[in-house]
């Protein structure tokens, strides 16, 4: 009866011992992964220009989905484009209203209003556009 536990306790710790090392055989991949991105063509860019790729491609965000919205889809990418994203006050400066709300809800913003949270990214566009002329298209 002993032996019988104690063949039950190894073969348990040996399932154990088995899962672990399958989930640690994938390691090395995940680490190439994130090797070969550092290694990415990307980065060597300079701030600089990468500036002027954001200014290019942020011609007008739109308030329609997240996707027609470039300034905030660049700033999502990686904490250097969010740095150099937030530094641009022009690129969140050009947008444009397409909403089918009434015009009250969006001159008496609160936050326990349902509609808070589709004037949440207006605002955060506002803030970050500084002192940036702002062009709006209705």
């Amino acid at each position: 009866q002993q032996d019988l536990q104690d063949y039950e306790s190894e073969i348990h710790h040996l399932i154990s011992r088995s899962m672990f090392l399958q989930a640690q055989m994938g390691r090395p991949q995940q680490y190439e992964a994130q090797v070969q991105s550092l290694r990415s063509p990307v980065r060597k860019i300079s701030d600089e220009i990468l500036r002027y790729i954001f200014d290019d491609s942020c011609d007008t965000n739109e308030f329609i989905a997240l996707r027609s919205k470039p300034a905030m889809v660049l700033s999502a990418v990686c904490s250097r484009w969010r740095r150099n994203a937030l530094t641009m006050p022009a690129i969140w400066s050009r947008i444009s209203l397409k909403w089918k709300m009434p015009i009250k809800s969006l001159l008496e913003y609160d936050k326990s209003n349902d509609d808070a949270e589709l004037l949440f990214p207006l605002y955060k566009f506002l803030s970050r556009s500084q002192r940036s002329p702002m062009t709006v298209s209705l």
